[in-house]
C-alpha cells in the first residue's frame, strides 16, 4: 500500500451542508454509492493530478510552439494567454488531420513524462481498493491520453481493480468530455445501465458528459475555487476530500 499524505477539507472546517447541494455529506454518499453497480472515475483529480510534477503551462507552451513552427502561422491571441494545453488541442482540431494528430501525440508525450513523478490524489488508492473489494465495476473515463492512465494504473498496481480505461485514443477533441462519447462507451463495454453508475469527476466538463449520458455524478471540488462552478452543476452531491467516499462505505 503506497502512504499517502492527509488531506484535509479545502474550506479548513468540518463538513458543510450547502441549502442547494450537500457538501461532504458522507450519509447521502452512502446510499448513492451502494446503489451503483459501476463507479466511473475521471484520471485528472480523483486518481491524481497529472501536471503536478510536470507543469501543464511548459506542455501547452510546447505544444503552441510546435504549432506555430508547422503552420507557419500565428497562434490566435487568446490561445496565447492560454496555459491549457487542451486549448492548443481543441484549436489544432480546427486545422488540418494532420496537425492535430501531431499536437495530440505531442501532448500524450507530455502526460506521460508528467505521469512518471505524479503522485496518487490523497486517499484515492484505498477508495478504489476498497470499492472493487466491495464489488463495484471500476472504469476510468478520462480526456488524457490512454497511454497515461495506463501507465499511471501499472505503476501504482491499480490496473488489477479496473474493468476498463476509456481515455483519448484519438485525435478528435469533439469526442471529448463535454462529449459523453467516452461515458457512453463505458456504459456499453461495462454492460450497466446509465441510472447504475456514478461518474466521480472535478471539473465542469464531467458533470455536463455525465448529465448528458443519463449519469448521476458527484462532484470533487478539490480547490476552494472549483466550488462555485461545480455547484452550477447537477451532482449528487459535491466532495472536498476523496476520504469523504471512503468513510461513505462504513457509514
Amino acid at each position: 500500500m503506497v502512504r499517502q499524505p492527509v488531506e484535509h477539507d479545502c474550506h479548513g472546517v468540518p463538513a458543510m451542508t450547502d441549502s442547494r447541494t450537500q457538501i461532504d455529506d458522507v450519509r447521502s454518499l452512502h446510499e448513492v454509492l451502494h446503489k451503483a453497480k459501476a463507479l466511473l472515475l475521471d484520471f485528472d483529480g480523483p486518481l491524481c493530478s497529472v501536471f503536478a510534477g510536470v507543469p501543464a503551462n511548459r506542455a501547452a507552451g510546447d505544444l503552441k510552439a510546435l504549432l506555430a513552427t508547422t503552420t507557419q502561422a500565428d497562434i490566435p491571441p487568446a490561445l496565447e494567454l492560454s496555459d491549457d494545453p487542451f486549448d492548443v488541442l481543441h484549436y489544432a482540431n480546427t486545422l488540418t488531420t494532420e496537425v492535430a494528430r501531431l499536437i495530440e501525440a505531442t501532448l500524450t508525450s507530455h502526460e506521460v513524462e508528467a505521469i512518471s513523478v505524479t503522485q496518487p490524489t490523497p486517499y484515492s488508492i484505498e477508495f478504489v481498493s476498497r470499492s472493487s473489494r466491495i464489488g463495484k465495476l471500476l472504469a476510468v473515463v478520462s480526456n488524457n491520453s490512454t497511454s497515461a492512465v495506463s501507465a499511471y494504473l501499472n505503476r501504482f498496481g491499480l490496473a488489477q481493480f479496473f474493468s476498463g480505461t476509456f481515455a483519448r485514443s484519438f485525435d478528435n477533441a469533439t469526442l471529448l468530455k463535454p462529449n459523453p462519447f467516452l461515458l457512453t462507451q463505458a456504459i456499453t463495454s461495462l454492460d450497466v445501465r446509465p441510472e447504475d453508475c456514478i461518474m466521480i469527476g472535478d471539473s465542469s466538463t464531467d458533470l455536463i458528459a455525465a448529465q448528458a449520458a443519463g449519469i448521476r455524478a458527484i462532484a470533487y471540488a478539490n480547490k476552494p475555487s472549483k466550488l462555485a462552478r461545480l455547484r452550477e452543476h447537477q451532482s449528487a452531491g459535491i466532495i472536498t476530500t476523496m476520504s469523504t467516499l471512503l468513510t461513505s462505505w462504513d457509514t
